[in-house]
């Protein structure tokens, strides 16, 4: 790479006019808004799993099974197993 540090310093230099710095705003202001609607989201599914704790934590505790799988699990079938009469019923 040090043998194209010049022809890296060439590509910096050109045109970066008022019109380019708006649209990068623009870009960037896009960026921050979805990073804070993920962020409301995720505060959202915080939230509403709280009375879920329980069950997150022994979910996680799967080889495998992160905190966010714990909440899909929990949002799919729920935490009430009794309503499937077999392990393999559940998996179908």
């Amino acid at each position: 790479m040090r043998a194209k540090i010049p022809v890296l310093e060439q590509a910096f230099v050109g045109r970066f006019t008022d019109h380019h710095a708006f649209l990068l705003r623009t870009m960037l202001a896009r960026i921050d808004e979805a990073s804070a609607d993920i962020a409301a989201v995720e505060a959202r599914v915080e939230a509403l799993v709280t009375p879920f704790a329980q069950a997150v934590e022994k979910l996680d505790e799967i080889t495998g099974v992160g905190r966010t799988a714990a909440h899909v699990v929990i949002a799919e079938i729920g935490i009430d197993m009794s309503r499937f009469p077999t392990a393999a019923h559940l998996c179908s």
